[in-house]
């Protein structure tokens, strides 16, 4: 469930317009076993806690704001902390967002910031997205800028249970002597269970693929084959 806040000065006026509308917000707890990062292995056995918020302003932008932390063991990132954050637009045929994320990990030197730029749109019942990352603010030096390609089809099975498939393509665009440039290649089934109104079990498999990885990045290896996990997610 890990996402995308410090959006920065927020006028009185927009906040004004966020308090006129509905604030959605759930908590969720989950195990992965392994973590998988952009193709990278980053630990087995991995936790995971995050909260989100999420609603609407009378200017028309959505907006969204979280924070998530993960435990994995055996990993060379332990203890990490994102805070992100995101305003997006409807168009009609499609959606625009923006926003960034902000890494913090414990005892490794390797905090950094992102800014993020995505792009949405269905077609035939497919869920296509596109997005480019660029490192603002990092602790590896370089501005790494790294684009991902994605497709999800969903469906409702009943009122309760809903299932999906997806696929991503992503790739260091420009390493900036930071990383060489890879490419990786994922494939997601999960599903959403509502045990009751407020309550969704969300269990899935996925795999992985990376070419011309270069583990001299971060210090860790690359990660190919079958992974997956659960997570329980509480609206309030």
């Amino acid at each position: 469930m890990k996402k995308t806040i410090a959006l920065g000065a927020i006028s009185a006026a927009a906040l004004t317009g966020f308090a006129y509308s509905e604030i959605e917000s759930s908590f969720h707890v989950g195990y992965n076993s392994t973590y998988v990062w952009r193709g990278q292995d980053l630990g087995d056995s991995m936790y995971e806690y995050g909260l989100d918020f999420a609603g609407s302003c009378e200017c028309g932008l959505d907006w969204a704001a979280g924070v998530w932390y993960a435990n994995p063991s055996d990993g060379a990132l332990n203890d990490e902390l994102d805070i992100y954050g995101a305003v997006s637009k409807d168009l009609g045929y499609g959606s625009v967002e923006l926003g960034f994320i902000h890494y913090e990990f414990d005892e490794n030197g390797a905090d950094n910031t992102e800014i993020y730029l995505g792009l949405g749109a269905a077609y035939a019942g497919i869920d296509l997205g596109a997005a480019l990352y660029y490192v603002v603010d990092g602790s590896l030096g370089g501005n790494p800028l790294y684009g991902e390609l994605s497709a999800e089809y969903g469906y409702d099975v009943s009122d309760a249970l809903s299932v999906s498939f997806g696929l991503s393509l992503g790739s260091y665009l420009d390493g900036d002597d930071v990383v060489d440039g890879y490419t990786t290649y994922g494939a997601r089934l999960g599903a959403d269970y509502a045990i009751s109104e407020d309550l969704t079990l969300s269990p899935y498999v996925a795999y992985s693929e990376t070419d011309n990885y270069n583990a001299g990045f971060m210090g860790v290896d690359d990660f190919s084959g079958f992974f997956g996990g659960v997570s329980l997610a509480f609206s309030f």
